[in-house]
């Protein structure tokens, strides 16, 4: 029982590092008016990797003797992909509602705009349809439920990823 406290209290440490790294990175992409650059967004993503090896091994290295099976090392990840989530979903619902409220706005116009580049001769009716179809995805409550279900899906691969690679199995327990 021990061991599960330490995972989980680690994770929380650590999740919380991802999350207010993840933010202060989103934070200074929206200040540099870089969010539209896939490329940078990837760094987000080996930040939250790097983390997620780093919290870990720490507590395989320094909360459990030095070893740590798969499942440990999954475990660790998962949760602390899950703390690091949750702030993300807070973070973007202060961002939405009161750091730049008409993001959102922004882009459905930019959506349109590409949706009339793509397809110059679409009708109104269709146009308008197309964007209807849109809103009910961007609004802020349906990009803080995608954005959970994104963050923890592919959380979930990397800490399955990340476990290879921090596991360290006990050679007197496995024989």
């Amino acid at each position: 029982m021990e061991n599960k406290v330490s995972i989980w209290k680690n994770s929380v440490n650590y999740g919380l590092l991802a999350g207010l790294l993840t933010v202060a990175f989103s934070l200074i992409l929206w200040l540099l008016d870089l969010m539209e650059n896939k490329g940078l967004g990837m760094i987000g993503y080996l930040v939250l990797a790097f983390v997620l090896f780093i919290g870990s091994k720490n507590w395989r290295d320094n909360m459990n003797g030095g070893w740590m099976s798969y499942g440990e090392a999954f475990k660790s990840g998962f949760f602390i992909v899950l703390i690091s989530a949750i702030i993300g979903v807070l973070y973007n619902y202060v961002f939405f509602n009161f750091i730049d409220p008409e993001f959102i706005a922004n882009q459905m116009l930019q959506a349109e705009e590409r949706m009339l580049e793509a397809k110059p001769d679409i009708s109104d009716e269709d146009l308008a349809k197309a964007m209807e179809i849109s809103a009910k995805f961007t609004s802020s409550s349906m990009l803080a439920v995608m954005g959970l279900v994104m963050s923890l899906l592919f959380g979930t691969i990397l800490s399955a990823i990340v476990a290879i690679f921090v596991k360290k199995e006990d050679p007197s327990i496995v024989g």
